[in-house]
């Protein structure tokens, strides 16, 4: 497939487009109200009108290259042909942690939708970011942590194994149910819609594990990113496990990290690998652990719903 550019829709655009009610007309979708911006565009909450289900609605510009065909009254191009050729492989995609895409459609205002399902209640959509918000210190217990580490790396090894990444997650596109599930919107779109540019992290695979790394430091510590020099996140956090000490530290350490989601989430603090504390022989111990592969983790085990907790909480 040729690269190609791609230009994601300006929120003012689609307040354009939604000023008033009825403005967004979609087949077979009746819009309702805006859910704010994501990482590639604005989301609106709508209602799929063959079963009566609440679904978000996710606007991306037409153009993925300027002059190529046109949208009119909601009538196929090469264009559009060519955005669902990018979208394809997402829609594939078969993991209970991440947000599955159920339709594309197009208006005759010239932009693209993706329909997915609707994870939130009646005051919006909970992201890792809102939820860091509602804490009075944007921390997280250390089995708050886990979990969403756990649900983040399930996602990650899933989409690794069909040769796709996300690159770098950041915490307002991982959205969290009900349930207490975690699940990333829109895994891997922004890469495919910005193909062929160079990305400054790195590789997508070891930016994506290094980037949930970063976000358990975040939750435990509170603070908004990993610092360099490094600081153990045990000094910023009293009676911290010094088994996450260990897994972050090698997450973190640019010349190792982990190198497959799988082996990260071995590593994880109740997993069944144990990493030497940091600075002392964690390469040794890794080395004369069992591997990644003998180990077989049920996501059932994970209990608590965190839609309760903040509920609670506000």
């Amino acid at each position: 497939m040729t690269p190609v550019s791609s230009e994601t829709c300006e929120s003012s655009d689609v307040s354009a487009l939604f000023q008033a009610a009825g403005d967004l007309r979609l087949p077979g979708y009746q819009p309702s109200r805006s859910l704010g911006a994501g990482r590639c565009g604005p989301r609106v909450l709508a209602t799929r009108q063959r079963d009566g289900e609440q679904v978000v609605l996710h606007a991306v510009r037409r153009s993925l290259r300027r002059g190529v065909g046109r949208i009119s009254g909601g009538r196929g191009s090469r264009d559009a042909r060519r955005f669902m050729e990018l979208v394809a492989p997402l829609r594939c995609l078969e993991s209970s942690h991440i947000v599955p895409v159920d339709d594309v459609v197009a208006d005759a205002s010239s932009f693209h939708w993706l329909v997915t399902p609707y994870l939130g209640s009646a005051d919006g959509l909970l992201t890792l970011e809102r939820l860091r918000r509602l804490k009075d210190n944007g921390q997280l217990s250390e089995h708050e942590t886990e979990r969403a580490v756990e649900h983040l790396l399930a996602a990650s090894e899933t989409a690794h194994a069909r040769g796709l990444a996300h690159g770098p997650i950041q915490p307002g596109e991982v959205l969290i149910n009900r349930h207490g599930s975690l699940s990333i919107e829109l895994y891997g779109l922004a890469r495919r819609l910005n193909a062929g540019r160079s990305d400054s992290a790195g590789p997508p695979t070891v930016a994506e594990l290094r980037s949930i790394a970063e976000l358990a430091y975040t939750l435990l510590t509170g603070t908004l990113e990993a610092p360099e020099p490094y600081i153990p996140a045990s000094r910023l956090v009293k009676r911290l496990s010094p088994r996450w000490d260990a897994w972050l530290a090698h997450a973190l350490d640019r010349s190792r990290g982990f190198d497959s989601a799988a082996e990260a989430r071995f590593y994880l603090p109740s997993g069944e690998g144990e990493l030497a504390p940091a600075g002392e022989g964690a390469d040794d111990a890794q080395r004369n652990s069992p591997r990644p592969a003998v180990r077989k983790v049920s996501l059932a085990a994970a209990v608590g719903a965190w839609r309760s907790r903040s509920t609670a909480e506000r």
